[in-house]
């Protein structure tokens, strides 16, 4: 069973994930950071931190390539009157930026009761 401290620490490595809405790649690294820091001190914090880290890379990634869709999309609308993937490409982002939040806060929640979580979707990028 985990302790207060431990349980805290893992659900501020996932709830500063949302930093990421505010500055510019902060959602990668100060959960990164977060768990570097802190890792060594218990087993659960590094599970925790691995599965925020490797979520929010994976996501960041999904979301480079749906902005470098939109600039394509718009692009293409410029040169066409056609803005049917613009519209399904903004409309997925929003879905990806909705989901994104769900299991940060699933995660978060998950963290302060003591459990692991898994993020679904997620690349394995740090084992």
């Amino acid at each position: 069973m985990q302790n207060n401290n431990e349980t805290t620490n893992a659900l501020f490595i996932h709830l500063s994930s949302f930093l990421g809405y505010l500055f510019p790649f902060a959602g990668v690294i100060i959960p990164l950071i977060l768990w570097q820091t802190q890792k060594d001190n218990s087993d659960f914090i590094d599970k925790h931190g691995k599965a925020a880290v490797n979520f929010n890379i994976t996501f960041s990634l999904a979301e480079v390539a749906l902005i470098f869709a939109i600039i394509l999309s718009v692009l293409g609308h410029i040169f066409s009157s056609s803005s049917l993937p613009f519209v399904f490409i903004i409309a997925t982002f929003f879905v990806l930026e909705l989901t994104r939040c769900i299991l940060i806060i699933r995660a978060s929640l998950k963290a302060q009761k003591g459990e692991l979580y898994s993020y679904p979707f997620t690349i394995n990028f740090i084992k």
